[in-house]
């Protein structure tokens, strides 16, 4: 009775080995680990040379940083990237808090009233999150006009 109690242990301190693991290379970007997503962590639209900076004017903006008059926001680490689209390409470009609430405030909304989508990579960061949603709560943004999905962005 006792050899059998004992194997039992053993298999489920086999089991919480596994798991920890998975979700420290998960969290940690160990090789190996992750959510199949590539050892870049990227989403098949990688940022451009020229739209890796922030975006500095107003005027840039306006023409590029609404996309269906919607501000697309992806969190992915402490990092804020905006959806850009210059002459039909689509890229996502580091961002401020600032710039994404200045983009907010003057975009008009989906078909479906939305003004601000954000999607959180696997590597977004709670504090990241908590940050962006505190900032946007204290804009005065209606709150049906940012819509937060649940789950992880592909």
């Amino acid at each position: 009775m006792a050899r059998k109690k004992r194997g039992s242990a053993m298999l489920k301190g086999a089991g919480a080995i596994a798991i920890l693991a998975f979700l420290l290379g998960m969290y940690t970007g160990i090789p190996g680990f992750s959510s199949g997503e590539g050892t870049d962590g990227s989403l098949g639209m990688t940022p451009t040379d020229e739209s890796t900076g922030p975006v500095e004017e107003a005027d840039d903006l306006t023409k590029s940083g609404l996309v269906d008059d919607c501000v697309n926001v992806l969190v992915d680490g402490h990092d804020y990237l905006l959806l850009t689209s210059t002459d039909g390409a689509d890229a996502y470009r580091k961002t401020s808090i600032d710039q994404v609430l200045s983009l907010a405030r003057i975009a008009k909304g989906n078909a479906t009233g939305i003004r601000v989508k954000v999607l959180c990579k696997a590597s977004a960061r709670a504090s990241a999150e908590a940050r962006l949603k505190t900032a946007l709560t204290n804009s005065q943004l209606p709150a049906n006009s940012i819509f937060w999905p649940q789950g992880i962005a592909d």
